[in-house]
């Protein structure tokens, strides 16, 4: 299906209208973000983001959508592991700039994941490996349930300084897959059943604070993709042989990789990216 969007999508209109010829005319496309945008968990890593955890994969979807219908070929690749909304503004490493500091009037297309680190997903997803039923506790589900309030107006702020330090760019907001199925599997990576559908129900929580925030700014440069299905049929632990997330690893060194993209599940967020734009759902 996607295949066919694609081809008739590259070979004349979208359903919007606007030719697919002129999505992509020059200047630059800026990926922002944390670590679904970086690619972390999928090396080889670019060699400037080795030392400081950046991560930011060879493998990456921003990688694979430049120089497609809508995204320049010139690619200023500065999303970075672990980010928070506070790194758009401030140095997230000495040797890293802002990443607002990436955006000017030359830039033409923008993508970014943000709010995952401030909701603290990962220390969620280490809790409930270390804890039985994490879904049963007050004080997780208040606390996750408070900052994914709390993020919503925070990214408003950031989507608003994203458009106007890129004032020619349209810019694309990916809100985060589901890493489980809807019918998760008994104990999967170290995490239950039930824990799994309440984590799948913050994610939809902070994925409609992402959706919300865009919806009040209402401008029609800044768009909302909805990702939440993209991994669907290999999530974690179901049996699809093609596997769209790294499940727990016990690696130490590479703990970090747990519960990410895997080179696959960053081909099917380009894959949603694309079929977004060309089929004109924005």
């Amino acid at each position: 299906m996607l295949a066919a969007v694609l081809t008739l999508g590259i070979s004349g209109f979208t359903a919007t209208g606007q030719s697919v010829s002129t999505l992509s005319v020059g200047g630059t496309y800026v990926a922002m973000g944390d670590s679904y945008s970086s690619g972390e968990g999928v090396p080889d890593f670019l060699p400037d983001s080795k030392a400081n955890g950046c991560h930011r994969s060879y493998q990456a979807y921003p990688r694979t959508l430049a120089g497609t219908p809508g995204f320049p070929t010139n690619l200023n690749f500065v999303a970075c592991s672990n980010a928070v909304i506070g790194d758009a503004y401030n140095r997230q490493h000495k040797d890293q700039p802002r990443q607002l500091d990436a955006l000017n009037p030359g830039v033409t297309a923008v993508t970014m994941t943000m709010g995952g680190n401030d909701i603290q997903f990962r220390y969620i997803m280490e809790y409930c490996v270390a804890k039985i039923a994490c879904n049963l506790s007050p004080e997780l589900e208040a606390a996750t349930s408070g900052l994914i309030w709390w993020t919503g107006p925070r990214l408003e702020r950031l989507y608003r300084d994203v458009l106007a330090k890129a004032g020619n760019a349209q810019v694309y907001v990916l809100g985060y897959p589901h890493i489980f199925s809807a019918h998760p599997a008994i104990f999967c990576s170290g995490i239950e059943a039930g824990e799994a559908r309440w984590i799948t129900g913050k994610e939809d929580a902070l994925d409609n604070q992402i959706a919300q925030a865009i919806k009040r700014i209402r401008n029609p440069r800044l768009h909302y993709i909805d990702t939440s299905g993209a991994f669907q049929g290999g999530e974690l632990c179901t049996k699809n042989h093609t596997q769209y997330v790294t499940g727990l690893v016990v690696d130490l060194q590479n703990w970090v990789y747990s519960f990410h993209p895997t080179a696959d599940g960053q081909r099917r967020l380009a894959d949603t990216v694309k079929s977004a734009i060309l089929s004109g759902r924005l």
